[in-house]
């Protein structure tokens, strides 16, 4: 689908709303979210009966919450949702573009992310919470500004949020960055509820759901409507970033920073204060309490089921499996075509049966789904011959022959990685695992500007020379295959 471009941009602040509450069978409307606010106050102020059995009132919500506290944030983030939703169906109605649209279930156009007690404000030296999060998030705005005005104009201004050291230039850059913090979302879908980050984000929503889909990722069978949602696709099939302590490679300095957690160290600093479970990474402390320690419930959308589960992720599967009838996945072996329902079965079969070998730094396999939901082992990995190591100085105890017990900021600190070149890179390497585990290298010289033109020329280039040397028999260690997107946007 090709976009139409907007005439105008309108600011947020300038945006015209109208705004309805949920509550119940409240038919409350209004053209002002600080009215919004004021009447859903008055709502968790004076209705009792959904406030002492902490049920959320909301319509096509139903969730149960743990505590009063909770109820209220969770309240406010509807009230927030609703406003949001409309900035979505503004810029909906801007594109004149019929054919753009969500087609996802209506029924979860009331559902919203995980909610806490408090929004609590990380920002050095302050401890202000808030149970509104536009409000919340309009005073990490204000700690923003101050930091870019308190700054000089010879020097980056800083992020205050606590453990973390990023400058920026500009107050837009460190407003930006401060919502990966704080996990702002500032648009969402009006028909489904889902949230963005950006207007972007949200047109590409509509965009994957265009059924004429013309640009297909050669990798991985998926279609795209647009170059760009392409292109932004592709990436996350090449390892840019590399662990200093192994040879796992990543696509992202995050998923490296998580690798070196998970494999590098045996501290878990995150402690459950109900019980002696202890996590290495915050979330996952978040989702035990959740799922070991909280009543809060998430109740089916669907009128008449009354399937309820602690974990949002169980809810989905459960909406996926039994609802929308989503036919399920199957695992099958691309040399001997035996199929299994669960990936770990066909690993273990791969290793035991053909030879295979884990790719360098894993611990399993990756398997690709084609279009009649048919996942088989992924054969070719692809990674940035101009990899970015951990810049930092890796201390002495902490290498590839000898398990780790460094504190969590040593670990995070080995994890900071260089920036990759922008520039795409013309020589490739590719490596193909061949079907009696033995792999073959080869190395092209490939001259395309465009990410996806270059997927094209490798996959035309590797067809005839990688049929050529399987025959030969090679058996070289395993090797990750390497490959270079560009970062044009």
């Amino acid at each position: 689908m090709i976009r139409k471009k907007t005439t105008t941009t309108v600011a947020f602040k300038k945006e015209k709303l109208l705004l309805r509450c949920e509550w119940d069978q409240c038919d409350y409307s209004c053209d002002d979210s600080p009215l919004l606010y004021q009447h859903v106050r008055k709502h968790l102020d004076d209705d009792l009966t959904f406030v002492e059995t902490n049920q959320c009132p909301w319509t096509e919500c139903a969730e149960t919450l743990s505590s009063t506290s909770e109820l209220r944030t969770h309240v406010f983030y509807h009230a927030f949702h609703s406003k949001i939703k409309c900035y979505g169906q503004n810029l909906l109605d801007r594109q004149n573009a019929p054919t753009m649209r969500c087609l996802m279930d209506k029924s979860s156009r009331n559902m919203i992310p995980d909610t806490p007690d408090k929004y609590r404000c990380q920002w050095t030296g302050c401890d202000d919470c808030f149970e509104n999060p536009e409000a919340f998030y309009a005073h990490i705005d204000i700690h923003a500004e101050e930091a870019c005005d308190g700054a000089r104009s010879s020097t980056k201004a800083p992020c205050g949020w606590s453990s973390c050291d990023a400058t920026f230039a500009t107050v837009h850059k460190l407003k930006e960055h401060v919502r990966t913090h704080t996990q702002e979302k500032r648009l969402a879908c009006p028909n489904c509820g889902g949230v963005f980050w950006s207007r972007t984000k949200l047109l590409d929503h509509f965009a994957r759901q265009d059924e004429r889909s013309s640009h297909n990722c050669i990798y991985c069978s998926r279609s795209f409507s647009s170059e760009r949602l392409l292109r932004d696709h592709m990436r996350h099939h090449v390892n840019q970033y590399k662990c200093p302590l192994c040879d796992m490679t990543c696509p992202t300095p995050s998923a490296v920073k998580n690798h070196m957690q998970w494999r590098h160290t045996s501290l878990r600093p995150y402690a459950c204060d109900q019980c002696d479970y202890a996590a290495k990474q915050q979330c996952d402390l978040r989702k035990h309490i959740q799922i070991m320690h909280s009543n809060k419930g998430y109740a089916c959308p669907y009128a008449g089921c009354d399937f309820v589960e602690r974990s949002s992720h169980f809810l989905r599967n459960h909406v996926r499996d039994e609802h929308l009838k989503c036919p399920k996945g199957i695992y099958m072996c691309h040399i001997c075509q035996k199929q299994y329902s669960k990936g770990n079965s066909l690993s273990r079969h791969l290793v035991s049966q053909h030879r295979f070998k884990w790719p360098s730094g894993h611990m399993r396999f990756n398997y690709c789904c084609n279009k009649d939901n048919i996942l088989t082992v992924q054969t070719v990995r692809y990674e940035s011959l101009d990899l970015a190591e951990a810049s930092a100085e890796i201390p002495e105890e902490m290498n590839t022959d000898t398990p780790s017990t460094l504190s969590e900021p040593q670990v995070l600190a080995a994890a900071v990685t260089n920036e990759v070149s922008e520039q795409p890179v013309k020589l490739v390497q590719i490596v193909q695992t061949n079907e009696d585990g033995s792999t073959v290298v080869q190395v092209a010289e490939v001259l395309a500007e465009r990410p996806f033109e270059l997927a094209q020329s490798i996959q035309a280039h590797t067809q005839s020379e990688f049929s050529e040397e399987s025959s030969n028999g090679s058996d070289v260690p395993m090797q990750s295959a390497a490959l270079s997107l560009g970062s044009q946007d």
